[in-house]
């Protein structure tokens, strides 16, 4: 079997005539193929193709819950009428039907919980192009954080925001240059400075990196690159975090759900808090916001100690309905005070654990 990354970079530049060949080669590595045609469905070039694999995937009874979760999630809206069919199509296979006027469906799978973030501060998620990534990666690491759509002068956002606000009419290459609109930090509902972005597949696919916007939205046509694309689009942003692999332990089970959507730009403030943890720069909160007391920390050491055996899944389960803080919360509480009774790097534990810590 081909290694994944060069199948993916064959099928991407393939032709679209003869690009369907590698479906079968890309479907059989399975679970890690889901997250790169996750990646492409964003992309109008890909998504057709994208479909097909997703679809063949779905077909092992492993991976169809996963892969039924991928494709509801994906935005209508953002879609032509030929891919809606596609997906339709593919649903069907799947097992999965759409009621009429519904823009996504549910695979039954809940969402996880998210985490609190700090207040007065917003978190996103953005996609850029699959196609160029290693120009979009480079320009990134300048401080330039770059979104396709955006080819020649009238596709600014701010120009287009003009013409809206005048009534005027947008041309094609506007409406879709607007789906990028809260890019804008001067747009009512847009990103700010101080957000923090995260970048899906980026520097490659599996992998994610974090940002800070450190300026406002501007408009700067780059040299054409493939399909003429210039990614005019530009957030001046300061890199906080390099290519994680969005399977690791430090990703949440609820940030990587919040990946999942194929839309550019969208809003995953309310787990804020499980980006901040991914930094390490998080004073561990449980999804309500309230502090942990140090009857919790009685409790949680009291039962589980810290340095005993790590305990089941169960067992944090147990305690979690019994303390009404999610499970992810109370695991975190424990790994973070085991780690400081055992010396090792804790820099994510929360001085009042580490205070109840050295006290007991």
């Amino acid at each position: 079997m081909l290694d994944l990354d060069d199948l993916l970079n064959r099928a991407a530049t393939a032709d679209p005539g003869t690009r369907i060949e590698f479906r079968d080669a890309i479907a059989g590595h399975g679970a890690l193929a889901i997250e790169a045609m996750n990646d492409w469905l964003a992309d109008p070039r890909l998504a057709a193709f994208a479909i097909r694999v997703l679809e063949r995937i779905g077909r092992d009874p492993a991976n169809r819950a996963a892969v039924i979760d991928v494709l509801a999630s994906v935005d209508r809206a953002e879609l032509p009428a030929h891919l809606i069919g596609d997906l339709d199509r593919a649903l069907a296979e799947l097992g999965m039907t759409l009621r009429p006027n519904r823009r996504s469906i549910s695979a039954g799978t809940p969402r996880p919980p998210g985490l609190v973030g700090f207040a007065g501060r917003n978190y996103w998620v953005m996609r850029t192009s699959p196609w160029e990534r290693p120009y979009i990666w480079a320009e990134a690491r300048r401080a330039r954080l770059r979104q396709g759509w955006g080819w020649n002068e009238a596709m600014d956002l701010d120009r287009i925001a003009d013409i809206v606000k005048r009534g005027g009419e947008l041309t094609d290459e506007q409406h879709a240059s607007w789906r990028s609109r809260r890019m804008r930090t001067s747009a009512p509902d847009g990103i700010r400075l101080g957000d923090y972005v995260v970048t899906p597949n980026l520097p490659k696919w599996g992998r994610l990196s974090v940002f800070r916007v450190a300026g406002p939205y501007e408009y700067s046509l780059d040299e054409p690159r493939r399909f003429d694309e210039r990614f005019g689009h530009v957030l001046p942003v300061e890199l906080l975090l390099e290519s994680i692999d969005r399977r690791a332990p430090a990703v949440t089970d609820g940030l990587r759900a919040m990946l999942r959507p194929q839309t550019r730009l969208y809003s995953i403030t309310g787990h804020g808090g499980d980006v901040e943890r991914l930094l390490g720069r998080f004073d561990p909160i449980d999804r309500a916001g309230a502090p942990w007391m140090e009857g919790e920390y009685q409790s949680l050491f009291g039962r589980l100690p810290p340095d005993g055996e790590r305990p089941t899944d169960d067992q944090f389960l147990l305690l979690a309905g019994d303390l009404n803080r999610s499970l992810d919360a109370v695991r975190w509480q424990w790994e973070d005070g085991a780690a400081y009774v055992s010396g090792r790097s804790a820099s994510t534990t929360s001085d009042p654990l580490k205070q109840w810590l050295d006290r007991m």
